[in-house]
């Protein structure tokens, strides 16, 4: 089938440790790259090539707000 589409409803997160001797320095160089990742439109570009954002214009959705939740069991 074509022009079908899935919507991934997730998030990104990263997990540092607040008692590791070198978490406040990981924190702020992570912070520090996605500041410039975001200055220069890399995420948003990345996850769009990666099929993540997509053109719902372009696509039937198939899991849309209104349908029942795939069964996670």
């Amino acid at each position: 089938m074509r022009n079908v589409a899935a919507e991934l409803k997730d998030s990104r997160h990263f997990v540092i440790s607040r008692n590791h001797p070198l978490g406040k320095e990981a924190y702020i160089a992570i912070e520090k790259g996605l500041t410039q990742l975001l200055k220069s439109n890399a995420i948003t570009r990345a996850y769009t090539q990666a099929g993540f954002f997509i053109d719902k214009s372009k696509y039937t959705i198939i899991n849309t707000d209104n349908q029942m939740p795939l069964n996670k069991g």
